[in-house]
């Protein structure tokens, strides 16, 4: 990822950057600062706790990418990230600290809602395994008791044995659709597929920038791919 010059332009001229952990920030931020030295930097993930980047077959592995960024995908660190962000905000801007904390509630009615919708959705599936390229999902599996099985191994393609594991993996679960990112060679994904004997392909976008839209998509998808 790399900012454009207008996102650029606005950070330049930005009082506040809340970072929250994402692997391009450790590369972009010095440069941030650079280019405003006034520009305050706030961990927006402070009190949330990660999870280790799972491994083939669902199992963490703590040698592999370290700790999983994707904490947004998960409703409730999602509450601790507003509450964070609305902290700091009032902080900074201590004149409109009542409404920083009219809108923090109103947006902890919206992320509560959203986790009632997807408990819903998922609380009676017919399988709990769902099989995935890149292990962007590990949170949300994690928040409504499903297993993401990945694909890539620290952020590579797995080797032969790997692959074979995996491969038989989702014939004993008995999984008929493979979960995709935007920006994933489609060519490697439908190699995979067919590999799996899988026709379903299903595409989603973590950083979608409509977070209940979206998180309320990937649920319908993962509801559809596990009856």
């Amino acid at each position: 990822y790399e900012p454009s010059p207008a996102q650029m332009t606005a950070i330049a001229a930005s009082d506040l950057y809340f970072t929250i952990g994402i692997e391009f920030e450790e590369v972009w931020l010095p440069k941030f600062t650079n280019a405003n030295p006034d520009l305050q930097v706030v961990d927006i993930s402070q009190g949330v706790e990660r999870i280790a980047v799972v491994g083939s077959h669902g199992d963490e592995d703590h040698d592999h990418e370290g700790l999983d960024p994707h904490i947004w995908l998960s409703p409730q660190k999602m509450s601790q990230i507003a509450d964070n962000i609305a902290r700091s905000l009032k902080i900074l801007d201590p004149k409109n600290a009542e409404v920083y904390e009219s809108n923090l509630e109103t947006v902890l009615s919206v992320i509560n809602n959203v986790d009632n919708q997807l408990s819903q959705m998922l609380s009676q599936t017919r399988l709990r395994q769902f099989l995935i390229i890149h292990p962007s999902l590990g949170y949300f599996a994690d928040a409504y008791g499903l297993q993401m099985i990945p694909v890539e191994i620290d952020g590579q393609e797995p080797s032969p044995i790997q692959l074979a594991d995996i491969l038989q993996a989702s014939q004993d679960y008995g999984i008929q659709a493979l979960f995709t990112q935007t920006g994933a060679n489609p060519v490697n994904v439908q190699v995979l597929a067919e590999q799996a004997g899988i026709d379903t392909l299903i595409e989603i976008d973590p950083m979608t920038y409509d977070w209940p839209a979206n998180m309320l998509l990937i649920g319908v998808h993962l509801q559809e791919a596990l009856n």
